[in-house]
């Protein structure tokens, strides 16, 4: 009955199992792009709901890597982009030691200068930043500065306080 699907799907959805299963249909171009959202919105609350140490051991480099893929894909539905770049946020804020690799990543697709991959990667920086605004990554600020130069050069980046900005 409907009761026991609910049940089922909430201890579903509080299994370890649950972010992999929902991130590889929403990463999976086959499926519709509503389809697709859906499942990203799930995997995005599941990470959530776990605490930040069990997500630490769950977020593999293998699972931002796919999230990275649909943001620099090409022609992806906006929807699908807008929700991997808020997945990927909370993932980042999770694994801060593989946020450097993705900036390289998303930082070389802007500077590709490949049509709508610029502002999709634009999106995700601007969520990534806003969801660890509160985590402490002075630590790690100098080699993101530095990822940050390498890729787009000093006439491109700039900061001023709290602000970078990039000029494309």
């Amino acid at each position: 009955d409907q009761r026991d699907v609910t049940l089922s799907l909430a201890r579903f959805n509080a299994s370890s199992d649950a972010p992999r299963h929902y991130l590889t249909l929403f990463c999976d171009p086959s499926y519709p792009p509503e389809m697709r959202g859906m499942a990203g919105l799930l995997v995005k609350n599941v990470l959530q709901r776990h605490s930040t140490s069990q997500q630490s051991q769950t977020i593999s480099e293998g699972w931002v890597g796919m999230v990275v893929q649909v943001v620099t894909k090409p022609g992806e539905a906006q929807f699908v982009v807008s929700t991997a770049a808020t997945i990927l946020a909370v993932m980042m804020a999770r694994r801060l030691d593989v946020w450097p690799s993705v900036l390289a990543t998303l930082l070389h697709a802007i500077n590709a200068q490949q049509g709508s991959v610029i502002q999709q990667c634009l999106l995700a920086v601007e969520r990534v930043l806003e969801e660890i605004a509160g985590v402490n990554i002075a630590v790690r600020y100098d080699g993101l500065w530095s990822v940050c130069l390498a890729l787009l050069g000093s006439d491109t980046i700039s900061t001023t306080q709290n602000t970078i900005t990039i000029n494309c």
